[in-house]
């Protein structure tokens, strides 16, 4: 590993580690415990299961968006990379500060910048599509 790799991997280190300090600095601890104690062990086994595998489908539908542009990323990366857009939007005060992120992330992977913020776009677009579609079906359930 060259020395400037493994500064930018120490680099990127510090400022996950810094970013997630403040995070854990700023919690209400005493509503969240308070929360976790009401809250019933099946609904969070429920939650536990459900969320990768809804991450995973969402980047899974952003892939193929990808390859259907002929830009060919592997879904390891792309899973990191949508973990990481969801931690910048649940952190910082914008929704789309993670989107930026993965759009930045994803061009040194992509032929050109539109694939990567094409793809970004269509991706949460669809996911708006889909969402508005069950908020409909539980409306009229």
């Amino acid at each position: 590993m060259k020395s400037t790799t493994r500064v930018w991997a120490v680099l990127r280190l510090l400022i996950s580690l810094g970013l997630l300090t403040y995070v854990v600095s700023r919690a209400h601890w005493e509503t969240i415990i308070h929360t976790l104690d009401n809250a019933r062990v099946i609904d969070m086994l429920i939650f536990l299961a459900l969320t990768p595998m809804s991450v995973y489908l969402c980047t899974l539908k952003w892939k193929i968006l990808l390859d259907a542009r002929g830009a060919y990323v592997p879904i390891g990366r792309l899973f990191g990379l949508y973990i990481i857009g969801m931690f910048y939007n649940n952190v910082f005060p914008s929704s789309i500060g993670g989107d930026v992120v993965r759009v930045t992330a994803l061009k040194q992977h992509v032929p050109s910048m539109e694939d990567a913020l094409g793809s970004v776009f269509i991706e949460r677009l669809t996911g708006f599509f889909i969402l508005t579609l069950l908020g409909i079906a539980a409306l009229l359930t």
